[in-house]
Order: C-alpha cells, then structure tokens, then sequence
C-alpha cells in the first residue's frame, strides 16, 4: 500500500513538470513572435525611407551647378559717400525651390546657409538647363551708424533689414552669376532724439497806460512746463528768465506758465484808479530745433490770457 501511494506522488510530480515546461515553451515563442513582427516593421519603414531617397536622388539632379555671388550693402557711415558693406558673419539664406529643377519634383526647395565675409556670400547651387530661379534672403542684424557732420547725437543704434526675399533669374549650370543687395536702415520703435535748448523768457507782466506793452523778464522761481502730445516736462525760471530743456528733436514745443499780472484800471467819470492782481495764463510755441545750440533762444510770451 505505502509502496502505491508513493508511485501516485511520483505521477503527479511527472504532470507538474511537464506542464511547467509547456509553459516555457509557450512564452519564448510568444517573445520570439512579437520580435519578428517589430523586425518586419522596422524592415518596411527602413525600406520605405529607402525608396524616397532613391526617389529623390532620381527627380531632383543635383549635379549641374553654378556659382552665385551676393554683394550685400548698408549704409554704415553717413559721413562718407556711398554704401558700406555688410558686417561679417551677417547670415543669408539662398534656396532653389525643387520644381525649379524640376517640374514634377514638387514642393520643397534645396536650401543652404551662407555668412558674409568681406561683404559678400558665395555658393554652388543645383540649377536646370533651361534656366532657374535663385533666391537670396539676407537676414536682419543691427549696428550702430555713424551719423552725418553736425548732427545731434554722433551714433545711432539701427536696425537694417531687406525688405523682401532677392531672386537671380534665368541661372543656368556652369555661370557665375552676381546680385546686389542693399539693407534699409531704421530706427527702433522706441528711439527718441533730444537736443538741448536754453531760452530767456519775457512777458507783459502788467496793464498800466503808460506800460501797458513794456516786456519783462519771467519772474525768478516761476514754474514753467513744455510738452507736446506725447511728451512733457517741468521746469523752474532762473535768473533773467532763463531757463533750459532737453526737448525732442524737429518737433515743435509748446511752453506755458501762469503768473500773476497787474492790471490797472481807471473808473470814469470820477477817474478811480483800481488796480487788482490777477492770474494769466502765458503760452507760446516754440520752433523746432534739430541740433543742441549754446545759444540762447528769446521766447516772447506776450500779454497773455485771463486765467482765473
């Protein structure tokens, strides 16, 4: 009996083992399956690149070449005459679009980046017997421009860019072809000039008969304000009714104060003499001025209004 029941252990043992193995066998194929699809996959995709190079190198001829030169210029120094040539290392893009090699090639274009040196680019490009189009896009930069004799400020930081991309025509395999480009200049959005400006100021600061038209000099201390429509200061009168401003350059600037005046009046027919001290507004504008000056500007204020 005991002899049994230990060869029934041992059967059931045997079934255990042979079902674990089973197992096994099953999840290395498994595994050996999932890789020979990933394979397959990987196979397909690699084929397919394959196949757009080999298309292509079969549509588009790179071989036949011409030379292509860019002279770029800005104008840098406005003390000299003529352009300057563009700063080295100033980047140009030139591209060939792929129809222009070929009619059934597509969309897209070959393309190459270019860096200027001694104020020009140069390249070899793909180009059609028949004739194509090349197009130079230079790219922005900035710099400072030496501004013309006797004006306000000796630099000014520009931006210089060329409007819209540069095409060469009718490019054919083996020319040398030159284009020349030239940038615009302009100034950053928040570029504002100054120039600085001394004036004397005088008004009719009192109403008598017999003075009644006699200009003095704007009282000491009197506080005074300049402005346009976008710009404003204050400022306080000196000594003889001189007093200075940095303003903006080529505009026109108005200039007010408010003082009191005397004003004298005689009440007939009993001839009574009142005199009464009231408030007046002044007002001027001033010309423009495009350079700072050490010269005094005169500034006649007049008579002014009643401001009260």
């Amino acid at each position: 009996m005991s002899c049994c029941i230990k060869i029934a252990k041992r059967r059931i043992l045997s079934r255990n083992q042979v079902i674990n193995h089973h197992y096994t066998i099953l999840k290395k194929m498994k595994k050996t399956t999932l890789f020979c699809v990933f394979a397959t996959i990987l196979a397909i995709g690699l084929a397919s690149c394959e196949d757009s190079v080999r298309t292509s190198a079969l549509t588009i001829d790179e071989q036949s070449q011409a030379t292509v030169t860019a002279q770029l210029y800005a104008e840098l120094d406005k003390t000299k005459l003529g352009l300057e040539k563009a700063p080295d290392g100033t980047v140009v893009f030139v591209s060939v679009n792929y129809n222009q090699l070929n009619p059934a090639a597509g969309a897209g274009s070959w393309m190459d980046t270019l860096y200027v040196q001694d104020g020009k680019v140069e390249a070899n490009v793909p180009v059609a017997s028949g004739g194509s189009i090349v197009t130079f896009i230079p790219d922005e930069f900035v710099a400072s421009q030496i501004q013309p004799y006797g004006s306000n400020l000796e630099v000014i930081e520009k931006i210089f860019r060329v409007a819209a991309p540069q095409n060469m025509a009718g490019v054919r395999p083996g020319q040398s072809r030159i284009i020349e480009i030239a940038y615009a200049d302009a100034d950053f959005v928040n570029h504002v000039e100054k120039v600085e400006i001394s004036f004397k100021g005088k008004a009719i600061l009192a109403d008598h008969f017999e003075d009644a038209d006699t200009l003095v000099h704007i009282p000491q201390g009197t506080n005074i304000a300049l402005y346009t429509a976008d710009w404003a200061v204050n400022t306080t009168i000196g000594s003889e009714g001189q007093f200075s401003a940095s303003i903006p350059k080529d505009e026109a600037i108005t200039v007010e104060f408010i003082s009191k005046k005397t004003i004298t009046e005689i009440q007939l027919p009993d001839s009574i003499v009142t005199v009464k001290n009231l408030n007046y507004k002044y007002e001027i504008v001033t010309p423009t001025y495009s350079t700072s000056t050490p010269v005094t500007q005169d500034l006649n204020f007049g008579g002014g209004i009643l401001w009260e």
